[in-house]
């Protein structure tokens, strides 16, 4: 296939096309549909943890309270290294900007309190680069002092689980993607049966034939295939006419060459009766008159008695056939009904098909004759050709034989010849020519480059 540019461009089918299309559609569905789901279940998870912090501290707010009020150290740090070791973290307690109790380090105890720095503020609490920072005020009525209590979790082992949960995620997302699309070709696939049907159905269309077709199950597709056939049978019907009408042109210049080719035998025949008759005309030119007349007159008759056995080959339509299979039977029919086993019969033909509008039965009958009298006339071999060149088709048979005088070719061809195995007229070359005439095209007789006797039967392709 060409593009506009002229630059080649492989043709790909309705499935593969889809098949690629789906592709890149696939990937990006699974990943945003793998990113949405691991960022909401992060969101939910993260969320989660931030509650149960956030309980946690107040839950031990008012406990805490009233341990800070009588300054119970060992029991502030008893309690927050309980709740530290529980669930992995750092708990720290402020009083008024000083550390109160830690569980990261008694070098911290009465110094001053730096708070991580955090980097953003989401759902209650503080996220620094690695930790999460949830703080609860310890206030008591009627009390000024200001008491905070921080939990500080690590951020790391929440990322892993929602890496992980993303790849999870990703993979089923994956999964479930190429199995829909799976589905989705195989779908398509079923879908695309109607319609290789029917492109099937088109490219096996015969006009030389009747075309076995199958109704199709879809409404529209099945419209198509009507319209199709419908069109098909127009143009057959179309297409004989056509046929029958070149038939009848070709048969009426075949009878107008016949006439033409009667011209000249039949004015000099009238001249030599005028010869015979004239007062003006000596002796010895009316003996040679006289001669002359009966020999005209037979040659005349000849050609009439074989323009007369030609009419039954008269073709009356031509059928659009490739010229091959007319050129294989008829070697196989002079096989079957003459065989010559002294001598060698060679053929050679194009790999292509070769259309020719023709009567196959006739110009099987026309190549038959040319055939027959190449293997008789030949010493050893005769070669057969088919040729195809800017839709001009010839077909060659030569045979290594002594061939025909140049003089008597055209004498042969009109059926004026008489047969040089016996005393009788000689049809072959006549009706072959006929039928060859009626085709459109025409018979030359030559010699080849080797010396070979050739007769050549050109015809118009496609």
């Amino acid at each position: 296939m060409l593009t506009e540019n002229g630059k080649k461009m492989k043709a790909t089918s309705i499935f593969d096309y889809f098949s690629k299309e789906i592709s890149p559609m696939r990937w990006i569905t699974s990943i945003t549909l793998s990113l949405f789901v691991s960022i909401f279940f992060a969101v939910q998870a993260l969320n989660k943890k931030v509650e149960i912090n956030q309980g946690i501290l107040g839950a031990l707010s008012p406990y805490l309270v009233t341990l800070v009020d009588i300054n119970d150290r060992p029991e502030i740090l008893r309690v927050i290294r309980s709740v530290g070791g529980s669930e992995s973290a750092d708990v720290i307690l402020v009083k008024d900007g000083t550390v109160m109790a830690s569980t990261r380090s008694t070098s911290e105890l009465d110094m001053p309190f730096v708070a991580p720095e955090t980097l953003l503020s989401l759902l209650g609490s503080e996220f620094s680069g690695s930790e999460i920072l949830t703080v609860e005020a310890l206030t008591k009525k009627n009390s000024t002092s200001m008491a905070k209590i921080y939990l500080i979790s690590p951020l790391g082992p929440f990322l892993e689980r929602a890496l992980f949960l993303m790849v999870l995620t990703f993979s089923l997302c994956m999964a479930m993607s190429w199995i829909a699309s799976w589905n989705l070709k195989r779908i398509l696939k079923k879908s695309l049966t109607p319609l290789n049907q029917l492109h099937q159905e088109i490219q096996n269309l015969d006009f030389t034939q009747d075309a076995q077709t199958t109704p199709i199950h879809i409404h529209e597709m099945e419209e198509i295939r009507q319209a199709i056939m419908k069109t098909r049978h127009d143009l057959q019907e179309s297409n004989e006419k056509f046929a029958e009408q070149k038939a009848k042109e070709l048969n009426s210049q075949s009878y107008k060459q016949l006439i033409h080719d009667l011209h000249n035998p039949v004015a000099a025949l009238r001249q030599f009766v005028r010869i015979q008759f004239s007062p003006d005309s000596d002796d010895q030119t009316k003996e040679e008159a006289l001669t002359v007349i009966p020999q005209i007159a037979e040659e005349i008759l000849r050609q009439v008695t074989s323009a007369k056995r030609n009419l039954e080959f008269d073709s009356t339509s031509f059928v659009k056939k490739d010229l091959r299979e007319s050129l294989k039977e008829s070697l196989t029919q002079v096989n079957a009904i003459r065989h010559y086993p002294s001598k060698n019969l060679t053929f050679k033909m194009p790999d292509k098909p070769v259309i020719v509008h023709h009567d196959s039965a006739n110009l099987k009958r026309a190549i038959i004759n040319l055939l027959e009298n190449g293997l008789e006339a030949s010493s050893e071999s005769v070669r057969v050709t088919l040729q195809e060149n800017d839709g001009r088709v010839s077909i060659n048979i030569l045979d290594d034989g002594p061939g025909i005088a140049a003089n008597m070719v055209t004498t042969y061809f009109q059926g004026r010849g008489l047969s040089t195995k016996s005393n009788r007229q000689a049809y072959g070359l006549s009706s072959s020519n006929h039928i060859v005439t009626g085709h459109g095209g025409k018979i030359i007789y030559s010699r080849s480059h080797d010396g070979w006797s050739k007769m050549e039967i050109r015809l118009e392709g496609r």
